[in-house]
C-alpha cells in the first residue's frame, strides 16, 4: 500500500479502508485451527489479495472515477476575457485547488456561469443601446451602468462570484431601465420634430428626426420628418408668397403656389388648410360670378344663358336655394315670354283678321297655361269670327244663287249677324258692304229675253214651264239659271245662263236642232 502522506495534504478521494474478505472455497467443511506460532495459509492468501486489491485502487481507480473540475486559475490582470462568455472577465484562480472541497469547487462553478449568463446579457444589451445612440440620451445612466459592471468584473477577478452576480444584475437592470426608456426618448423626439415643424423650425426639426432616427434607425415617421424639414424653408416661402397673393384678390395665383409647396411636402398642415381655405374662398367666388351672371343674363331676357348659368352654380354648390331659385324664375320667364309670344302672335293674326291663325295662337297659349282667361276669350272669339268670315265669303262667292229664295233668307241673316261682329275690321265692312249689295241687287228681278223654234218645249227650272215659243221675255232676279227644252224625235238640250242686274247680254235661245 502506499505510505500516508506526512504533511497533513489530503487527496481529492476519502481514504478507503481495505475491507474484511472471506475467500470461500467449495468445500464448506470447517477447517481445522492451524498450529500455534504459524500462519495459517488461508490467511496469508488473504493478506495477498487485500494489498493487490489495494494497488488497484491507488494505480487504477483515479483513471476510471470522473472528478469535479478545479476552477480556472485566475490572472492578475482584469482585461482578460473568456471568449466563450463574448468578453466577460476569465475566473481568476481561487484557493489552491488542493485545497477546496470538491462540493464548494461545484459550487463556485455554478456561481461563476451564472455571473457570465448576466454578463453576456449585459454585453448585448449595452451593443444594442449603443446601436441606438444611447450616449445621445442616456450617457449618464448608460456611464453608472459601466461603473458598476466594472465593480462586477472587480468581484468576478477576486472569484466572489455571488458579488459579481448582483453587481452584474444591477448594471442589466439599469441597462434594462435604458431599453425601456427608449421608446418613449424616440416618441418624445418625434413629437419634437413635429412641433418644430409647425414651427418653421428646420434646425430644430432635423436634430430632433437624426436623433430619432438614431435610435429607431429606419424609422418612417423619422425619415418622413427629415425629408419635411430639408425643403420647410421653400415651403414656407411657397406659403407667404401664397398668402400674399390671396391678401391681393389673386386666387388662382395663390392655390398654384401652394400646390407647388405640397409638391415639396405633401404632409404639410399648414398648406394643405390654405389649399382649402383658398378652395372655399374660389368655389364662393365662382358661386356669386354664376348667380350674378344668371340674373344678368334674365335681365336681358338671355333664357338659356341665364340657365346655363345658375346650373352652373348648383354645380358649384349642390342645392344652392340662390341657384334653385333663378332657375325657378328662368323657367317662369321663359314661360312668360312663350305665352307672351303666343299672345302676340294671336292678336297679329286678329288686327290682320286671320282669324284661324288667331285660334290656333289662342290655343297655343292655353296649353302653356289652361287658366289663361285672355286666350280662353281670345279662342273663343277667334274661332266665331273664323266661322263668320268663312260663311260671308263662302257666300260672297256664290251670289248667282241668291236667286234661290232659301239660299237669298240664309244670305240676309248672314249680314244680320256679321253686322253684330265686334270688332268692325275693314275685312269684315268690305264683306258686309259686298253682301248687302249682293243681296239688294238679287231682291230686284230684270228682263230677260228668250228665243226658241216654236217646236221645242222650253222650262225655266224652279221658275217656270213656258211651253213653245219663238220669243219670250221674263223677269228674273239676278243670279243663276238653267233652261231645259225638248221636242220629239230630237236629243233634249240644257243651257245655263245668268243675270245681272242689267241683265244679259244677249237674248237666251232654247231649241232641239239634233235629231235622235
Amino acid at each position: 500500500m502506499p505510505e500516508p502522506r506526512q504533511d497533513g495534504a489530503r487527496d481529492d478521494f476519502d481514504t478507503i479502508r481495505p475491507a474484511d474478505v472471506r475467500l470461500s472455497t467449495t468445500d464448506t467443511t470447517p477447517t481445522t485451527a492451524p498450529p500455534a506460532g504459524r500462519m495459517p495459509v488461508g490467511v496469508l492468501l488473504a493478506l495477498v489479495a487485500l494489498l493487490v486489491l489495494g494497488a488497484l485502487v491507488v494505480l487504477v481507480l483515479p483513471d476510471r472515477v470522473s472528478v469535479p473540475e478545479r476552477p480556472a486559475p485566475v490572472t492578475a490582470a482584469p482585461e482578460a476575457t473568456d471568449p466563450a462568455t463574448n468578453g466577460a472577465p476569465r475566473a481568476a484562480a481561487g484557493p489552491a485547488a488542493d485545497t477546496v472541497p470538491p462540493f464548494r469547487q461545484l459550487e463556485l462553478e455554478r456561481q461563476r456561469d451564472a455571473a457570465q449568463e448576466i454578463l453576456g446579457r449585459m454585453l448585448e444589451l449595452q451593443e444594442s443601446l449603443e446601436a441606438r445612440a444611447v450616449e445621445r440620451w442616456g450617457a449618464e445612466a448608460m456611464e453608472a451602468a459601466r461603473a458598476t459592471a466594472a465593480e462586477g468584473d472587480e468581484r468576478f477577478l477576486e472569484q466572489d462570484y455571488e458579488a459579481a452576480q448582483a453587481r452584474y444584475r444591477e448594471a442589466l437592470e439599469a441597462l434594462q431601465a435604458l431599453d425601456a426608456r427608449a421608446g418613449a426618448v424616440l416618441e418624445q423626439a418625434l413629437a419634437d420634430g413635429a412641433s418644430a415643424l409647425e414651427a418653421g423650425d428646420a434646425a430644430r426639426a432635423t436634430e430632433a428626426f437624426e436623433l430619432a432616427d438614431a435610435v429607431d434607425p429606419g424609422n418612417p415617421r423619422a425619415g418622413a420628418g427629415l425629408a419635411r424639414a430639408a425643403v420647410l424653408d421653400e415651403v414656407r416661402a411657397e406659403l407667404d408668397a401664397a398668402r400674399r397673393a390671396a391678401d391681393a384678390g389673386e386666387l388662382d395665383g395663390a392655390l398654384e403656389r401652394v400646390e407647388a409647396a405640397l409638391a415639396l411636402d405633401a404632409a404639410s398642415p399648414r398648406a394643405r388648410s390654405l389649399r382649402e381655405e383658398l378652395r372655399a374662398r374660389i368655389e364662393e367666388r365662382n358661386f356669386q360670378q354664376a348667380l350674378s351672371d344668371g340674373y344678368g343674363a334674365l335681365g336681358a331676357a338671355r333664357f338659356e344663358a341665364a340657365r346655363r348659368a345658375f346650373e352652373r352654380a348648383l354645380g358649384l354648390r349642390s342645392g344652392a336655394p340662390e341657384a334653385r331659385e333663378g332657375l325657378r324664375i328662368v323657367e317662369q320667364e321663359v314661360l312668360a315670354a312663350r305665352i307672351a309670344d303666343a299672345r302676340a302672335a294671336a292678336e297679329a293674326a286678329e288686327r290682320e283678321e286671320r282669324w284661324e291663325a288667331a285660334g290656333e295662337h289662342y290655343a297655343d297659349a292655353l296649353e302653356l297655361d289652361p287658366t289663361l282667361a285672355f286666350a280662353r276669350d281670345g279662342r273663343a272669339r277667334a274661332r266665331a269670327r273664323a266661322e263668320l268670315d268663312a260663311a260671308l265669303e263662302e257666300t260672297l262667292a256664290a251670289t248667282e244663287q241668291l236667286n234661290d229664295p232659301v239660299v237669298f233668307a240664309e244670305a240676309r241673316a248672314l249680314l244680320d249677324r256679321a253686322q253684330d261682329a265686334e270688332p268692325r275690321t275693314p275685312r269684315l265692312a268690305r264683306q258686309l258692304e259686298a253682301l248687302e249689295g249682293a243681296l239688294a241687287v238679287a231682291a230686284e228681278p230684270v228682263p230677260v229675253q228668250l228665243r226658241s223654234d216654236g217646236e221645242t218645249t222650253v222650262t225655266v227650272l224652279r221658275v217656270a214651264e213656258l211651253g213653245r215659243f219663238e220669243t219670250r221675255e221674263l223677269a228674273l232676279k239676278p243670279g243663276a239659271y238653267v233652261a231645259t227644252g225638248t221636242r220629239v224625235g230630237y236629243r233634249d238640250v240644257r243651257v245655263e245662263f245668268r243675270v245681272t242686274a242689267e241683265g244679259t247680254e244677249a237674248p237666251v235661245t232654247v231649241q232641239c236642232t239634233q235629231r235622235i
